[in-house]
């Protein structure tokens, strides 16, 4: 049996209806919507197209992952763990520019953390663009290279989020963690990147910022409920009932936000 994106894609059509399946598919696996056109250009029109394509926030989200599953571990083994997770999962989906833009600022990351030393980010980032460019120097002539370091760069301009000068404890805390700071964080990612799709699609989704706040908190919860799918469900299809249910409801939400906006 071959262990490939294709190989999971096809567990989560078993499970999931169309076109929640192939939307789960290009948030988890970046697979491109090629049976779902209407709905690929849905996400275009509002701004949401990023998010059935692999980036930093898979990886981000896969170091937080490891880093509880193995929270038993001493740091240097954790970060052993973490990286080698991260080397696992680019090559498992596939060399993409911003997945890889994604994993090597955090490798460089960890290994600066494994050093006691903080790197920053603007350090990190122009290092990966250097070692992409140098492994792949066909990537200068690729629009999602550039549209990925366009985001990352847009993201370290704008000032730390909003929460992080707000004391903790407080109610409204939580208010400008799960609403303010998301908002915040698209329309950083956005600042570099609208010129772009501007001059390659010739459009602007002036309501991206909305649609983004209405669904980036379903992102992270649909990628750990499809990669539960993934591993349960070849073994019992009873127990992973639950898991498909939970992300049915979050990806009709989804669909529904779209629909709306479009």
């Amino acid at each position: 049996m071959e262990m490939s994106p294709e190989y999971f894609a096809g567990i989560i059509r078993n499970n999931l209806p169309e076109p929640h399946a192939s939307l789960m598919n290009g948030i988890l696996l970046g697979i491109p919507l090629k049976n779902q056109w209407g709905l690929y250009q849905s996400l275009v029109r509002v701004g949401l197209v990023h998010m059935v394509v692999l980036s930093g926030m898979n990886i981000t989200l896969l170091i937080e992952l490891v880093a509880s599953v193995f929270f038993f571990l001493k740091k240097p083994l954790k970060i052993i763990a973490t990286i080698s997770t991260i080397v696992l999962f680019t090559l498992f989906v596939g060399v993409q520019p911003p997945i890889m833009r994604a994993a090597i600022m955090g490798i460089i990351a960890l290994l600066g953390l494994q050093m006691g030393r903080k790197v920053s980010p603007w350090y990190s980032l122009l290092l990966s663009g250097i070692v992409c460019l140098i492994l792949w120097p066909e990537w200068v002539s690729s629009l999602s290279f550039y549209l990925s370091y366009a985001a990352t760069t847009g993201i370290i301009l704008v000032p730390k989020p909003i929460s992080a000068r707000v004391k903790k404890g407080k109610p409204l805390s939580y208010v400008w963690k799960y609403c303010v700071d998301d908002l915040q964080t698209s329309i950083a990612a956005q600042l570099l990147t609208v010129p772009l799709i501007w001059y390659y699609f010739g459009r602007i989704s002036y309501i991206a910022p909305i649609s983004n706040l209405l669904v980036s908190w379903t992102v992270a919860p649909i990628m750990v409920l499809g990669f539960l799918i993934c591993i349960i469900s070849p073994f019992s299809s009873h127990l992973a009932k639950p898991v498909v249910f939970i992300s049915y409801v979050l990806i009709s939400y989804l669909l529904w936000v779209v629909k709306v906006f479009s």
